[in-house]
């Protein structure tokens, strides 16, 4: 109970483990805590990074008789060696480690970050000044994803309910179904998370089932037989089922990926808009009649009835989007 931390008796008690007559030692053994942090945006877009630090426990020891504040002891990064590099001189400062800091993108949006840690603090902000880096990438890239995350589950209302995939089949043997599950852009792919159901409808047990797919770009430039999955598409090899037996269903997941150098962006103004396709085709060595194609539409799902699918936007960076649904051809 916090409560009882301002009880005489624990007070008296702390109080008698004080000494008047020695001080302690200096510095003191390292503990947790010290350095804070802290960030915030208002609605109006006004960003405070704020690092706080006293430097050691109890900063210098001193205080303001008629505040109470205690002053930080910045001051023994000094040395009274007057041929040391930071040697006590009048007008200078100390060497330190605080670095609240701000980075603004050139999409407008900024980004208020920090880290505590002594040492660490200057070499978090190097990493992340080196656009090449991909320490830095990977560090800018988990924030944004964070942030984004959060964003979109405070200010988001309900999503409608996503229907049901819908299967497709050949003849009346294996059905196939398609579940578009999530959308992650990186800075140097897209990768689609999916969920694929299986379902022998047939009179026969289907052996040596085997799962083949793809993601590519939708672009106006392609002919539509590139575009959809047919029994000549190269489709790499992705899952294996040894038996499917008359009625039964199974369920995979995986994930198709694309890297950026093979996205065809959609221009439409600024916008640099990505269409995914995701492609399968279900072989099945006995039982089967034949192969199973499935070309499907990747997209956000609309907030608002009847708008259809929306594509993804390239130039927001990276991001995941996980209300995402699908079309299938």
């Amino acid at each position: 109970d916090p409560a009882s931390f301002l009880t005489r008796a624990w007070l008296d008690k702390e109080a008698a483990l004080i000494s008047k007559t020695e001080a302690a030692r200096f510095p003191l053994a390292w503990g947790e805590g010290d350095t804070v942090w802290m960030g915030a945006i208002d609605g109006a877009g006004t960003a405070v990074s704020y690092i706080q630090s006293i430097y050691w426990e109890y900063g210098s020891g001193c205080h303001l008789p008629r505040t109470g504040v205690l002053m930080q002891n910045r001051g023994v990064s000094f040395s009274l060696d007057p041929q040391a590099l930071n040697s006590l001189a009048p007008g200078r400062k100390p060497f330190h480690t605080l670095n609240p800091a701000l980075a603004a993108f050139d999409d407008g949006r900024t980004l208020s970050y920090g880290v505590m840690g002594g040492d660490g603090q200057p070499q978090f902000q190097a990493e992340l000044a080196q656009p090449e880096s991909e320490v830095a990438q990977a560090e800018v890239r988990r924030l944004l994803e964070l942030l984004d995350r959060l964003r979109q589950m405070a200010t988001a209302p309900a999503p409608p309910p996503a229907a049901a995939p819908a299967p497709v089949s050949a003849g009346e043997g294996l059905s196939l179904a398609l579940e578009a599950r999530q959308l992650s852009l990186t800075l140097t792919s897209a990768a689609l998370a999916y969920r694929v159901t299986l379902t022998n409808n047939g009179a026969l047990p289907l052996t040596g089932v085997t799962v083949a797919g793809d993601m590519i770009s939708a672009h106006a430039s392609l002919p539509e037989n590139e575009q959809l999955a047919t029994a000549g598409s190269e489709l790499q090899p992705c899952h294996e089922i040894a038996r499917l037996g008359v009625g039964e269903s199974t369920q995979i997941t995986g994930e198709f990926r694309l890297p950026f150098t093979r996205i065809r962006p959609i221009r439409k103004g600024k916008a640099a808009l990505f269409v995914p396709l995701a492609r399968l085709r279900v072989d099945a060595a006995q039982g089967a009649d034949g192969a199973v194609l499935l070309t499907a539409l990747v997209g956000q799902r609309s907030r608002e009835p009847g708008a259809g699918l929306q594509p993804f936007r390239l130039d927001f960076g990276p991001r995941i989007y996980r209300e995402v649904t699908q079309r299938v051809f």
